[in-house]
């Protein structure tokens, strides 16, 4: 999680350095009964609630984008799932970003689609709020 700033690379790097980002290689998205999960991020099917470990409520502002990386000094490169919870203006707090996943460089466009589809997702719970 990153609290304050957008996901940048040297998060990216620091992630990947770590050993935490290589299993969060994502293949599409996963489905249950009550949930679609892209990543490590699940949007509830039913109810504007998204959980990472615990859930929360999702906000006016939450949405995946997705990010280029190419850290040559690693020899890591493709493209990142940021899932952004909400924006510092809307709560009063530091904005906060998570790292949901990666896929390699070549499969960007397939990333970009899953992303699209887990936004309108996102966009129909939060029509559903009073």
């Amino acid at each position: 999680m990153n609290r304050g700033a957008p996901i940048d690379d040297a998060y990216i790097r620091d992630g990947f350095v770590s050993g935490n980002f290589d299993l969060l290689r994502i293949e599409g998205i996963k489905e249950t009964e009550s949930e679609w999960m892209l990543g490590r991020i699940y949007v509830d099917k039913h109810r504007p609630v998204f959980r990472w470990g615990w859930g929360f409520g999702l906000s006016n502002t939450s949405h995946f984008r997705s990010q280029r990386f190419s850290l040559d000094d690693i020899g890591r490169s493709g493209v990142a799932a940021i899932f952004h919870q909400f924006d510092e203006a809307e709560h009063g707090k530091p904005m906060v970003e998570m790292f949901a996943g990666w896929v390699p460089a070549d499969e960007g466009a397939a990333l970009d689609g899953w992303i699209a589809f887990m936004n309108s997702e996102i966009q129909k719970r939060l029509s559903t709020r009073p």
